[in-house]
């Protein structure tokens, strides 16, 4: 013999409430798994592009060069190597003379910790040479890969002026211009 079990109007008001809060939070849970893989896909493609930025001006300055290689390194880009988390690292090598372009996933998808706009890799762009090292005098900007409105952008941020600039190859030859 089944045995039915006769709920209080109170305590079945508590249980459909409790199931519309459960569904609530599997709607959001959705939301930060769809949003996750969103950023997870803007990584992978500013990475790329960023790294295209950079072969780019290599290319573009080698075109012009006789004698003499400017390399990048890595060479090319491939999703493999792009460490999430983990400190990603392209290198520009004219003669021994370095502009260094790090980054690396801030922890959470986004973040306004250092700058107001979201963003979702920082790190720094660094130029230096061997007497640079020798005076403890390396060159470097923050850089953040900015979200807005859906797009993202590479910006160096320039502290004294409180402001963001857009990271370009104007940007690579200014710097690459300070070692000489």
């Amino acid at each position: 013999m089944a045995m039915k079990f006769r709920q209080r109007p109170a305590a079945e008001e508590r249980l459909k409430k409790l199931a519309r809060g459960i569904e609530a939070l599997t709607r959001k849970d959705e939301e930060r798994i769809r949003q996750a893989r969103e950023i997870a896909e803007l990584r992978k493609q500013s990475a790329r592009e960023l790294h295209s930025l950079c072969a780019g001006f290599v290319a573009a300055l080698n075109s012009m060069l006789s004698g003499v290689t400017v390399e990048l390194s890595p060479v090319e880009f491939t999703e493999t190597f792009l460490r999430d988390p983990g400190v990603n690292v392209y290198q520009i090598n004219a003669s021994g003379r370095l502009v260094q372009v790090a980054f690396e996933a801030t922890d959470s998808p986004t973040s306004t910790d250092k700058i107001r706009v979201p963003y979702f890799f920082e790190g720094a762009v660094r130029c230096f040479n061997q007497e640079l090292l020798e005076r403890v005098a390396i060159h470097e900007m923050p850089l953040y890969c900015c979200l807005e409105k859906g797009k993202a952008a590479w910006v160096l941020f320039d502290a004294p002026a409180q402001r963001t600039l857009p990271f370009n190859q104007e940007r690579l030859i200014s710097m690459m211009e300070l070692l000489l």
